[in-house]
């Protein structure tokens, strides 16, 4: 089981091409590894290249 999980439904599913990509609207979730877990952030993302091409 992941650390943390939340089960609030997707607001919207996303065809993204090669994958798809939902939309979430969490309520409430639930951190079951009892520690405290650093969240990401877009500012954190910003450097990452991606694997391939959209297209």
């Amino acid at each position: 089981m992941a650390a943390g999980h939340s089960t609030d439904p997707a607001r919207r599913r996303i065809d993204c091409g090669d994958h798809v990509g939902f939309l979430l609207a969490p309520e409430a979730a639930e951190n079951l590894a009892g520690d405290r877990i650093t969240l990401l952030s877009l500012n954190d993302t910003l450097d990452i290249i991606p694997g391939h091409p959209a297209n």
